[in-house]
């Protein structure tokens, strides 16, 4: 008996921990700009789990923006020119001024809007 407790306690757990994860992304419409912007909020003193997830989820999101962004600068139909030696702090900067600026795209998935923001901050200029 104490086995089958057991694991009906993990089982519980699980569907628990599975449901309340796809109440929060359902309710904070996970992966558009708006979700995204308000996770690169800066941690507070008082920061909790989800602000701490929220703000490392921001830093990955941009961190990894910045590759994909130097490959797609190559097709002139995005007209972007990224600078070489942009970092997180800076990308991130840039996309969340945007974001504020253009509640509107809040809607838009994220890796969208980090390709608008750039398009906006850094267009491709003919040399």
């Amino acid at each position: 008996m104490g086995l089958l407790s057991k694991a009906i306690r993990i089982l519980l757990f699980i569907s628990m921990l599975i449901s309340t994860f796809s109440y929060s992304e359902e309710k904070l419409n996970m992966g558009t700009v708006g979700w995204l912007v308000n996770a690169c909020n800066p941690l507070s003193n008082d920061a909790n789990l989800q602000q701490a997830y929220d703000i490392g989820y921001c830093h990955g999101a941009i961190g990894n923006s910045i590759g994909y962004l130097y490959v797609i600068q190559s097709d002139p139909k995005y007209g972007i020119e990224i600078p070489n030696n942009i970092n997180v702090k800076q990308l991130k900067a840039v996309f969340t001024k945007w974001a504020k600026n253009n509640p509107e795209k809040w809607h838009v998935e994220e890796h969208i809007g980090i390709i608008l923001a750039s398009k906006e901050a850094f267009p491709y200029k003919l040399k």
